[in-house]
């Protein structure tokens, strides 16, 4: 995912190849939200789902296996100790937040989508296009032909 804050003038495109560049248009990112046709909460089966996949993770503990492949490899002790206490601690404040709380933020993080506004007034979606920030437009075209291409309704 792109990490750039909601009101980010942005460029949005189909497809390109080396001789063309199919532009939908440029715009703004207002944020991530959920596509059209995407329900807001999970049904009752993803619910399960993730709630199930949510407890099995707390059962494992990731950062001693990475933790301890560092250590052989020779990385500070006292560094390596601190990173894992704080991971400790931060696991500890995740486990302790309510279930689903856990899994409506899961389930956000998944369906949710680059929402972009056009200039136009058309709104295309993270997962229809490539998209970045304005002043890379330039770049990214780099002497090729633009066509400018309709967003798909």
């Amino acid at each position: 995912m792109i990490d750039h804050e909601p009101g980010t003038r942005v460029f949005a495109v189909q497809s390109a190849d080396e001789k063309q560049v199919r532009l939908y248009g440029k715009g703004v990112y207002v944020g991530d939200d959920f596509p059209p046709g995407t329900p807001a909460q999970p049904s009752p089966e993803e619910f399960l789902k993730i709630q199930d996949m949510i407890l099995e993770f707390d059962q494992t503990d990731p950062i001693s296996i990475l933790i301890e492949d560092l250590r052989k490899k020779g990385l500070n002790k006292e560094d390596l100790d601190a990173l894992e206490a704080q991971h400790k601690a931060q696991n500890e404040v995740e486990m302790a937040r309510p279930l689903q709380d856990r899994v409506q933020e899961y389930y956000e993080h998944a369906m949710k989508n680059p929402k972009i506004e056009l200039d136009d007034g058309s709104v295309v979606w993270g997962f229809q296009c490539w998209w970045g920030p304005e002043e890379q437009y330039e770049e990214m075209v780099a002497g090729r032909e633009v066509v400018q291409v309709q967003v798909p309704v």
